[in-house]
């Protein structure tokens, strides 16, 4: 209630804001009487109270935009990050390693491919990138013109050159695509001394002193980037009259990964494109666009107190996503907490966004990175991803008289929400999958759904070569279902560990648990189950499974799955393990009923 010299202005409401100024008014001896309605007078409150509400989004906007946790204009945030030290991630380019050959009519001591020579890609829809080596690289007659693990980057490079002045402290790049890895700073002594110094680029002030030539990276608005330099204490200040020459990469980002399709059309050191030859195996990879907002957010904290260095398991996941941004999601953990135990180790997962795993290069640049910001006694390994498959078995009673669908069209709409429901909930590490979300899921998806019998199991998948024996140590993470009573197949044991079918030895087989431990390869015929040997264990407790020996002739498909039966209805993971539900693995029946 207002009280006279009072308003209550606290709601961000315009209705509000109306009726307390109208409150007020009347709490005013000469208003007291007055009928606001439909007057001359309602029409300024209305008004005042527009005025009002408009001035409270705007001071509530200011207040949001002080803090790094509300902000939501980049430009806001990247000034919150600026304070903390994070220089928000640019593009990244893709890039190629890639072998040069060249094929010289005369017989020259070397060839020389300049920096920036540049290459050619062609993704699947026919679009063309261009990719270009930092580095010139020597083909020598000794080595038959050959050179090998060539860094090719995806993006045309660009020229930038500022005449410096007195007040000159940071030049501002133009380009809002370009990826600051690649830049390249040269210092001229004047516009017409075509002389150079290569100045490099500085992360932090330690061991900095005036005479350094150093130069800084940080963010500017509309995903841009500026130069700043020394001030002759920290790092050195170019004098005045001094020519800047800026050259930088500009990147397509994302859109440059996945290219296999390479050749060379560019000439070098006098020789015909037609010289050379690339050769390659695989395709680009590493590629990303500049990070978004969350993404700031997330790292700029953690980047402040992890202050590049690997320590906490916080540290190598933090750090790893900061500097990777073609990595769709890091985990980290301690060795002893996998399968095989890896004592004294950190053990580090990532899956890429444009592929199920990182490819050889990608864990090596890691590795790399790594290497001087982890304490000496700990050692970082890469292993990928294993991706655990739920298959979906629903059966979904539906009422006839509340829809006009098909049984077909509520199969689909089930098939639509479960997978759905895989790409909001499962899909990354650490992601479990809790069955009564899932149950509501399916519910959902149509108003005619009266109730749904959903029962689920995971799977692994694995692909021995055939005549070969494989060998293979996972854990499916989660204890696996118990008979109060097991008994040895084939007398009453139900089968909690279970594969596919395939040829073993002639025979049309399959694996089976044998409920006490062993997994054995079984055959039937004439309805008389055969064992054809064991060929490794299961721990009913932990859900690991050890495949010891196992060849196989050969099997239909891409792999062979490995189901299991869980004891519990949730299905949780840890370390490196990935919960999928493939669209194969989906089995859904309806059932129409009249209610």
């Amino acid at each position: 209630m207002a009280t006279e010299g009072f308003i209550n202005n606290t709601q961000l409401d315009f209705a509000t804001y109306k009726q307390s100024l109208k409150e007020y008014l009347q709490s005013q001896s000469r208003f007291q009487d007055y009928d606001f309605e439909a007057s001359n007078l309602s029409v300024l409150l209305d008004v005042l109270a527009y005025n009002t509400y408009h001035n409270a989004i705007y001071l509530n906007m200011i207040g949001s935009e002080m803090f790094l946790d509300t902000a939501q204009m980049r430009e806001s945030i990247v000034s919150h990050a600026k304070e903390l030290n994070y220089t928000p991630r640019s593009r990244s380019s893709s890039r190629v390693s890639v072998d040069i050959s060249a094929a010289p009519i005369d017989t020259p001591d070397s060839i020389t491919v300049p920096q920036y020579f540049t290459i050619r890609g062609t993704d699947t829809e026919g679009f063309t990138y261009y990719f270009s080596t930092m580095e010139p690289v020597l083909l020598s007659r000794s080595n038959n013109y050959y050179f090998s693990n060539v860094m090719f980057y995806e993006g045309t490079n660009k020229i930038e050159v500022f005449q410096l002045g007195t007040e000159t402290t940071e030049l501002k790049l133009t380009s809002n695509t370009l990826d600051t890895s690649s830049i390249v700073l040269e210092i001229r002594p004047s516009i017409t001394d075509f002389t150079s110094e290569t100045w490099n680029r500085a992360e932090d002030l330690y061991g900095l002193d005036g005479t350094d030539k150093i130069y800084f990276v940080e963010a500017a608005e509309d995903f841009k980037y500026k130069i700043t330099f020394g001030n002759n204490v920290v790092g050195k200040k170019p004098s005045a009259g001094q020519v800047a020459v800026v050259t930088y990469r500009q990147s397509a980002g994302f859109d440059g990964n996945g290219i296999s399709n390479f050749s060379s059309y560019q000439s070098a050191d006098g020789y015909a494109a037609n010289t050379f030859s690339i050769f390659y195996d695989g395709s680009s990879f590493g590629g990303a666009f500049a990070e978004d907002t969350n993404s700031i957010r997330y790292n700029a904290v953690r980047g402040f107190t992890n202050l590049g260095r690997a320590v906490t398991i916080e540290d190598y996941i933090s750090l790893v996503k900061a500097n990777f941004p073609s990595l769709q999601n890091v985990i980290a953990y301690g060795g002893e907490e996998s399968t095989p135990k890896r004592y004294g180790k950190v053990v580090i997962s990532a899956k890429p966004f444009s592929s199920e795993i990182m490819s050889t290069a990608q864990k090596e640049e890691v590795i790399n990175f790594l290497s001087d910001k982890t304490p000496m006694s700990i050692d970082p390994v890469i292993v990928d991803p294993e991706y655990l498959y739920v298959n979906v078995i629903s059966k979904v009673t539906y009422n006839i008289n509340a829809t006009t669908k098909t049984s077909g069209q509520i199969k689909n709409l089930v098939v639509s929400a479960i997978n759905t429901f895989n790409n909001n909930f499962l899909s990354n590490f650490g992601s479990d999958l809790r069955q009564s979300k899932l149950l509501s899921a399916i519910d959902n998806a149509d108003v005619s759904i009266v109730s749904n019998d959903t029962q689920l199991r995971i799977s692994k998948r694995i692909v021995p070569l055939p005549g070969t024996s494989f060998k293979a140590n996972w854990s499916f993470e989660n204890p696996l279902y118990s008979e109060n009573v097991r008994y040895v197949l084939p007398v009453g044991h139900e089968p909690i560990v279970y594969s596919e079918a395939f040829v073993y030895d002639g025979y049309n087989s399959f694996i089976q648990d044998n409920g006490v431990g062993s997994l054995i390869v079984y055959t039937t015929s004439d309805g008389t189950t055969t064992s054809l040997g064991t060929i490794g264990t299961v721990n009913y407790d932990t859900g690991e499974i050890n495949i010891t020996d196992l060849v196989v002739d050969s099997y239909d498909g891409d792999y062979i799955r490995i189901y299991a039966k869980l004891e519990n209805s949730d299905i949780t993971t840890v370390t490196n393990k990935i919960l999928l539900i493939d669209n194969g693995d989906i089995s859904v029946s309806t059932v129409g009923t009249r209610i």
